[in-house]
This record gives C-alpha cells, sequence and structure tokens, in this order.
C-alpha cells in the first residue's frame, strides 16, 4: 500500500548514500534509516551513473526493508552539493512612484519581481531563492514599506546547479518509482540540522559541513544568509595525503585517519609512533617495520585541514566578520579540528551535532547532519504550506460573510 505521508530522504554523498525514512505530520517522525557506500560518485560529480543508480537504489531497498515498507513509498526528497552547486547575490530595484516617495505595497512587489526575473547563466537551473534584505537609498532594512526614499532594492541570494547533474541525480529516485518533491542544498540543510530555530538569528555564523569530497558553507550574517558555497575538498583528501606520506594503502591510510589522526600537531608527536595491525607479532624486527611516525601522520592532517578552512575563509573574505563556526560532517569527528578552525577564523567554534528532538536516537552523528537537515526543511515547508492555506481559508470565509450581510 502506498504510503502517502512518508518521505525517503536521500543524501548520496561521495562516500556514503543516507537515506532516511521519515513520516510527516505535525512533526517529523524518523521510521528507518540506512547507510551504504557510495559509488560512481566523486566530488560531487557523478562518474558511473548506472553503478551510482544501482548503489543508490540497494540503499533505499534496504532502508525500505528494515521497515516492511518495500516498494511503498513514492516521494523522495534528495540534497544537492559539488561544484555544480553555485551561488550568487541578486538585486532586483525599482523607484519609488509615489509623488512623497513614500514606499508602498505596489513599489515593494515590483523590486521583488524585478530580482525574481533575473537570470542565471546558460545551463543552470535555480533551486533556491533566499531573501536577504532589502535597501532604500542604500541603506538596509527588513520592511521599507511607510519609509520615504527614491531608490529600493530587493537583495536575494540565488543558489543554482548544473540542469544536467541536476536531472541525472533526479533520475535516481525516478527509476525507482519515486518522485522527487524537494532538492535541498546541503549547505542549507546541515545548517538547519545542527541549529535550532532560537539560535537562527545569531549574528556573523558559519556552519562548515565536510564530506569526503567536498566540503559545503553557509554564512548567516544578522539572521539572514549572506553567501554558501562549496569547495572541492573533503575527507578523503586527507586520507590520501595520509597514504602517500606514510607509504600505505588508502583502506590503511582511512584506518590512521579515524584511529590515530590528529588535526594539529604536539611535541610529543615527534618521538611517537603508531601500528596499523592489531594482531600480536613475535619479532620485534617486524614490529618496529609497521610502525608509522605520529609527527608525519598529524603533519599532512594539519596541513590539509588548515588548507580548508583557509579556502573557505578566502571565499566568505578575510575581513568579513565571524563570530561563531559550527563544525559538521563525518570529517568533523576529527580530534581537535575545532582548535584549527578557531585559529583560522578567529572566532569561537565546536563541532555540532543534529540538534533536533526527532534525530536524537537515531541519527546523533556529524556525518547524519545533511539528511537530518532535509526534514527539518521539509517539515517548515510543510506546515508554512498549511498556514497560507488556513490563512486563505479564514479570509474567504470572512468575505462570504461580510457579503451576505
Amino acid at each position: 500500500m502506498v504510503q502517502k505521508n512518508i518521505v525517503a530522504l536521500v543524501d548520496i554523498g561521495s562516500a556514503e548514500t543516507k537515506v532516511l525514512l521519515v513520516r510527516l505530520a505535525s512533526q517529523v517522525e524518523i521510521i528507518g534509516v540506512h547507510t551504504a557506500p557510495t559509488e560512481g560518485l566523486s566530488k560531487g560529480e557523478i562518474t558511473d551513473i548506472r553503478r551510482l543508480m544501482e548503489r543508490v537504489h540497494a540503499t533505499i531497498s534496504e532502508a525500505e526493508k528494515a521497515c516492511e515498507l518495500s516498494g511503498s513509498v513514492h516521494r523522495a526528497c534528495l540534497s544537492l552539493s559539488g561544484m555544480s552547486l553555485v551561488g550568487q547575490q541578486v538585486k532586483g530595484t525599482t523607484c519609488c512612484e509615489s509623488e512623497n516617495e513614500v514606499v508602498g505595497e505596489k513599489d515593494i512587489e515590483m523590486a521583488r519581481g524585478n530580482a525574481y526575473s533575473k537570470r542565471v547563466a546558460n545551463g543552470k537551473v535555480i533551486v533556491h531563492r533566499i531573501k536577504q534584505s532589502f535597501t532604500l537609498d542604500g541603506k538596509f532594512m527588513d520592511n521599507p514599506e511607510g519609509r520615504v526614499g527614491r531608490e529600493l532594492a530587493y537583495n536575494m541570494w540565488v543558489m543554482a546547479a548544473d540542469k544536467t547533474y541536476l536531472t541525472e541525480l533526479i533520475q535516481i529516485p525516478n527509476q525507482y518509482g519515486m518522485r522527487v518533491e524537494e532538492v535541498f542544498a546541503a549547505s542549507l540543510a546541515s545548517a538547519a540540522a545542527v541549529e535550532t530555530r532560537s539560535a537562527t538569528t545569531d549574528k556573523n555564523r558559519l556552519v562548515i559541513d565536510i564530506g569526503a569530497g567536498t566540503t559545503d558553507y553557509i554564512l548567516y550574517q544578522d539572521g539572514m544568509v549572506r553567501m554558501t558555497g562549496v569547495i572541492p575538498v573533503g575527507g578523503r583528501h586527507l586520507t590520501n595525503d595520509i597514504s602517500c606520506a606514510l607509504c600505505i594503502s588508502e583502506a590503511d591510510a582511512e584506518t590512521a585517519k579515524i584511529k590515530h589522526a590528529r588535526a594539529i600537531v604536539e611535541d610529543a608527536d615527534v618521538e611517537s609512533t603508531f601500528g596499523l595491525s592489531e594482531e600480536p607479532v613475535d619479532s620485534m624486527l617486524y614490529d618496529l617495520s609497521n610502525r608509522h611516525s605520529t609527527f608525519k601522520l598529524n603533519f599532512v592532517t594539519h596541513l590539509r585541514v588548515k588548507e580548508i578552512f583557509e579556502l573557505i575563509r578566502e571565499k566568505i573574505g578575510k575581513d568579513t566578520p565571524v563570530g561563531f563556526v559550527r563544525l559538521t560532517g563525518g570529517t568533523a569527528h576529527l580530534p581537535e579540528i575545532e582548535r584549527v578552525a578557531a585559529e583560522i577564523f578567529g572566532a569561537e567554534t565546536s563541532v555540532s551535532f543534529p540538534e533536533h528532538a526527532f534525530a536524537k536516537k537515531l541519527c546523533a552523528d556529524p556525518k547524519f547532519s545533511t539528511v537530518v537537515g532535509m526534514a527539518e526543511l521539509l517539515l517548515r515547508r510543510r506546515l508554512g504550506a498549511l498556514r497560507a492555506r488556513a490563512e486563505q481559508s479564514f479570509w474567504t470565509r470572512l468575505k462570504k460573510t461580510l457579503f451576505n450581510l
């Protein structure tokens, strides 16, 4: 039987695909979660569409089986990241038409319409339009209605994706029999997961989601989205660096990163070594040959982590004030990573987990931030639509009542 109120939230990452099955009502209820390795995707770019489709379909199927819902979930939402996703500021302007230059509702709608009419580059499709603020004669304000001024501007942050990439991505759930209802940028979703609604008014907030192949970031200023972006560096680059520095396989490098690496180098690391094998050995010579330098491990890890944050700092502007940094994503587990971010951004920094009550039992891990945030954003849109319909219904009933008096 088709489950109309259950949605599959699909986050296809470079390393893992995460599927969250949620029941939507006045709140979110997680009824199933499954993760599996991703194949056919690298740094947010599709390299083998057929293999990627097979792996994602298998992950969705396993999530359904675990909840005894095989074949009955037909609604899906997708996360979007990778270098095909770009952001830009868009401004729509108009001159106030009233004789006394008092801004009216018509002026506001004209400025908003001009902003919405702006086009993006060929081959791109808009996935998010986010209001930032109004400016009246160059002065920022939330609501210009009734104020006096000549030139009114409506400022938006627009996020657009490569049309071909987005079409191929949407086809993956479609081929499984699911209709994709929403596509959410990973940066927006991650921020929604680690920030409670009471915290969304904090000034100068930077949320960084470090995945395997890419890192997404979103900057808030005065409670509004100021900037979003993606850089093509993530946890797999750390693994590759460790593999090259220590002359070990990528599998062993991944183990070394997870079990032994830190994002900073300490004096004690110079004389320290670590081993990858957990099996006891009798030969001291054999044991020594399988020891590796802790200094090398942490040195290359530190350099790569520092590069990630320096790239983001450059993107948002070296003089842009940052009051608080939240780190999330799978690579946020790396010990001492927050110390490196605090130094680069000059701001209080913490590793953040999904904060919403519905996620704390099954998805209390930074790697689930994107998919949990998708659930939160979807709920907000659903409740917003319900409120809009209720208000419209109220005014319709009121007009009928007044008309019949």
